[in-house]
């Protein structure tokens, strides 16, 4: 099931929760491919997370949030984006390590809830890697945007919501910040973060053939790649997800009390 959350509201089945783009990331009922990452690292993270806490906001995230937003939605880019610069500051000719300066952020930050926060340099970075992108790969962003997929895999409720159902038909792209843009290391990046995980999920979720990555280094001069995924490596991914989902119904399904959570123990054996 496919949809525009952002137009629509959908359920699954009758008993479980409606889904849009408003509550798509407070919804814990289905399950994603960044919680499958939790519980790849282990199923007591997984918990944690679905418990209400491990709430992690990098800045990392931030930029990457304000860089989709401001190629995929615009007008949410200028509604939820808040800046600030060092001029704001109380003790503007000090680092973010005086009392003064750090309770001011704080403040800002709880006084503007639900928006992404940036210094106005990271906010000139994110139009400008924005810019990058659609001067060298715009055909790559046309499409339907930020869409939601619904499904039952493998008797596990799982939702994704895809970035860019390009017009062609078979490919779908999802846009990725990131310091190096080389071959060599956004291959790194794939193992470490699992994107061909994300990857084979993704295109069985919206029923697509194809998946690549749209990235943009975060400095200038702001290098744009487009990459996509080889069918051995959509291979390793679509095992890599179809296991987790079984971890997860033996974990956090079958085990209504949590012992197996409580007794899982990581294991291995260190080599040189």
């Amino acid at each position: 099931m496919i949809f525009d959350g952002k137009k629509e509201e959908r359920t699954l089945h009758h008993n479980s929760p409606i889904i849009n783009d408003d509550n798509y990331y407070d919804d814990r009922y289905y399950i994603t491919n960044s919680m499958l990452g939790k519980l790849k690292e282990s199923p007591a993270v997984l918990q944690e997370y679905l418990a209400g806490g491990g709430f992690l906001t990098t800045k990392a995230l931030s930029i990457g949030d304000a860089l989709h937003k401001s190629i995929l939605e615009p007008d949410k880019f200028i509604s939820t984006i808040k800046t600030w610069s060092q001029n704001d500051l109380p003790v503007p000719d000090k680092t973010m390590r005086t009392k003064a300066n750090k309770d001011w952020l704080t403040k800002f930050v709880e006084d503007n809830p639900s928006m992404t926060i940036l210094k106005d340099v990271e906010h000139d970075m994110v139009l400008k890697m924005r810019d990058s992108i659609i001067k060298k790969a715009e055909a790559y962003t046309k499409g339907e945007h930020e869409y939601i997929a619904l499904k039952e895999i493998n008797g596990v409720a799982v939702k994704s919501k895809g970035d860019i159902l390009n017009e062609d038909g078979e490919t779908l792209v999802d846009i990725k910040t990131t310091g190096d843009c080389s071959l060599e290391s956004f291959k790194e990046s794939c193992e470490k973060y699992g994107y061909y995980r994300q990857a084979a999920m993704y295109c069985d979720m919206f029923e697509r053939k194809k998946f690549a990555f749209l990235v943009v280094e975060k400095k200038a001069p702001f290098k744009v790649a487009y990459y996509e995924v080889s069918k051995s490596s959509m291979d390793k991914g679509r095992k890599e997800y179809m296991d987790l989902l079984e971890q997860y119904k033996y974990y956090f399904k079958e085990d209504m009390f949590g012992d197996k959570v409580e007794e899982h123990l990581i294991t291995g054996i260190l080599w040189l």
